[in-house]
């Protein structure tokens, strides 16, 4: 019996042990809404009107204007203990930590960037950067807003919260893939073909399941899904791989303008040259071009405001190029589809209603006489 006791007495005291440190954040991860509660002091912007109190479920005392800096310091129990500006100065509150979460239902996922350097912003709209991460640099993604993601990121002395482009998240537990890893080789033969583009169709529509390999080489774009971008770009693929005679495609509209890349991912004017090649660009390559601002993103403008591209003079197949002149003052973009070795390849949009959309072809000499920056 004294034995029993022990037993009874020793798993009570671990229950215990267990449940301050989960109240206190010591040795795991308590999880209030969708902030970890081991990413303190978390500095961050409001996103929304947020009630303060005195206390927890205490008097409401102030608020907090969207947009207002906050410095969270403590969370406990589904609350966050925190500074915030006022007319007085800064002043501490309490507050409902899921205020300052967009959509408290994402699921948290430890992921980094792809790229060499990501800029994250004040909020979904990507008007203001405020900070930056590097590639392979840790952050923690606790939410969502269209194709935004609302994430964590560790700095000096703390952590900060921000947004950046779903683009722009890789899972950090990616598995390796133990084979020749060839983008769209879907049953590991050693190419790219139709059979691998069957494959793909069949996942698509559940009549087969995807498996690991499956889901990194058929990732096309590098997003962490596998959706209908990829499957877009793995025909694309596909028919590159055979002999193509691009005269043939000339006059003839290649791009699929209902398609997301075109509507629910694209902030660009509908029917402009920078709707166009934003779109374009992302169905052919699976990128999406980032910018430093919102706002003034004329064509003239793009080499110097793009975050995540290459700038350069090399005009090669599937890059945007860029005009300087023209366009009502607003400089023009086209997407440059194929370059052989006499002939440049593109499409375009908003220059003539016959031609919009259509393969143009233009000799290199001629083409580089408009066309002087191009983006990777």
């Amino acid at each position: 019996m004294k034995n029993v006791f022990l037993m009874q007495h020793n798993v009570k005291a671990i229950v215990c042990s267990l449940a301050l440190a989960a109240s206190l954040g010591i040795g795991m991860i308590a999880e209030a809404g969708s902030i970890p509660t081991n990413k303190l002091p978390l500095h961050t912007y409001a996103i929304r009107h947020i009630d303060c109190y005195k206390a927890p479920s205490g008097v409401r005392q102030g608020w907090i204007d969207p947009g207002d800096y906050v410095i969270v310091t403590q969370i406990r129990s589904g609350w966050a203990y925190g500074s915030y500006p006022t007319k007085n100065g800064r002043v501490s509150r309490w507050f409902k930590a899921d205020d300052l979460v967009n959509n408290v239902g994402f699921a948290n996922q430890e992921k980094h960037s792809p790229q060499n350097k990501v800029n994250i912003y004040k909020d979904s709209s990507y008007r203001s950067v405020i900070g930056a991460v590097w590639g392979q640099e840790p952050i923690t993604v606790i939410s969502n807003s269209g194709d935004s993601r609302q994430v964590i990121y560790k700095i000096s002395g703390g952590y900060k919260m921000g947004w950046v482009p779903s683009s722009c998240c890789l899972p950090l537990d990616r598995p390796a893939v133990n084979t020749n890893g060839i983008k769209g080789d879907m049953n590991q033969d050693g190419k790219v073909d139709q059979t691998d583009l069957e494959i793909m169709a069949q996942i698509r529509v559940d009549k087969i399941s995807a498996t690991e390999v499956h889901k990194i080489v058929g990732d096309m774009n590098g997003d962490g899904n596998l959706d209908i971008i990829d499957f877009s770009q793995l025909t694309l693929l596909v028919k590159e791989n055979k002999p193509v005679n691009w005269d043939s495609r000339i006059n003839t509209q290649l791009a699929n303008t209902n398609s997301a890349a075109y509507t629910s991912l694209n902030s660009f004017p509908k029917g402009q040259c920078t709707w166009y090649a934003w779109g374009r660009m992302k169905e052919v390559t699976g990128k999406s071009i980032t910018f430093k601002t919102s706002s003034g993103r004329h064509a003239k403008y793009w080499p110097n405001l793009v975050n995540n591209c290459t700038v350069d003079n090399n005009l090669t197949s599937k890059c945007v190029a860029v005009r300087f002149t023209g366009g009502g003052g607003y400089g023009h973009v086209v997407f440059v589809e194929y370059v052989d070795g006499a002939n440049v390849y593109y499409t375009e949009d908003n220059v003539n209603s016959n031609t919009n959309q259509k393969v143009r072809k233009k000799t290199i000499s001629n083409f580089r006489s408009s066309y002087t920056k191009f983006i990777h």
